[in-house]
């Protein structure tokens, strides 16, 4: 029996281009295969996709609603559009209500000038969002002693969520609250310096704004090559030898009792026996 070389794949159409792409592909992995640029903010290479930000909109032809592209499976003979004047002026908008509820410019704009949001913003060509700001301001977190957790620049975007569970296993960060009271928070909402993290930085290097920072080089104001360092930190030599032991400990005993469980599109980490031993390796492995 001969096989048939076009099972698997799927044929649509984006901005008029043909393109095959993968069955289980998303709209915005066939965008990526052509070259097409649309922008995202919640959705990062190494997490699953969840479509919460809605700056990623596309129009499929026939369907009532705009569709956002990170979420959105190809289909046969779809045919999609990404740049429309609707697209354009409801990711505008988008910005718009995000921007109402973000500092502009944040604290990593300030700094390193590549605040994700604010950028995108820009580029579409919106400055000053036409929405009221919240009338009471967030709190700021300075109890970690490397990173800085503003929430009024947090878009809850929840890649600081999905880096510290899906990518590190962590489970460290959640949700709280509801409307306009949501925000992100540590275990039971303590202090992220009192909380059980271990310090490995994936949510300093998954946020797209200036909500969680490199304290130290916000203090320094730009690292030597002009970037704001959002790499992982070594936080874990600050912190007491029994609370980074345990945080490792955990994450080998989960990896054990879930085996299979390969994480976010299986490429995150798994330590080891000699990562629980020496917390150094760890640490420089995913570093």
């Amino acid at each position: 029996m001969t096989a048939d070389p076009t099972a698997g794949i799927v044929q649509l159409t984006l901005d008029g281009r043909p393109v095959v792409v993968p069955s289980g592909s998303t709209v915005l992995d066939a965008a990526r295969t052509l070259g097409i640029d649309v922008p995202v903010l919640c959705h990062a290479p190494d997490q699953a996709p969840v479509g919460v930000c809605r700056v990623c909109m596309v129009e499929v032809k026939g369907a009532r609603a705009l569709a956002a592209a990170c979420v959105r499976g190809v289909e046969a003979g779809m045919e999609v559009q990404t740049s429309t004047d609707r697209v354009l002026r409801a990711r505008r908008t988008v910005y718009e209500m995000l921007l109402a509820d973000h500092p502009s410019p944040c604290l990593r704009q300030r700094t390193t000038q590549d605040c994700e949001l604010e950028t995108l913003a820009t580029r579409a060509g919106v400055v000053t969002p036409r929405f009221a700001p919240p009338l009471l301001p967030r709190p700021v977190d300075d109890s970690s002693p490397i990173i800085r957790v503003e929430l009024d620049a947090c878009i809850l975007c929840d890649r600081c969520i999905r880096g510290c569970s899906d990518t590190r296993n962590n489970f460290v960060i959640g949700r709280i609250g509801k409307g306009e009271t949501t925000r992100i928070a540590f275990d039971d909402d303590a202090p992220m310096g009192r909380s059980t993290c271990v310090g490995c930085g994936e949510c300093m290097v998954s946020c797209p704004t200036g909500a969680l920072t490199n304290k130290r080089a916000v203090e320094a104001g730009r690292s030597a090559d002009g970037h704001l360092q959002r790499g992982r930190v070594r936080l874990h030599r600050l912190l007491h030898p029994e609370r980074r032991s345990r945080g490792l400990h955990r994450r080998a005993a989960r990896s054990r009792a879930e085996p299979e469980r390969p994480g976010a599109h299986g490429r995150a980490p798994v330590p080891s026996e000699a990562d629980v031993l020496d917390p150094e390796r760890e640490h420089d492995r995913g570093t």
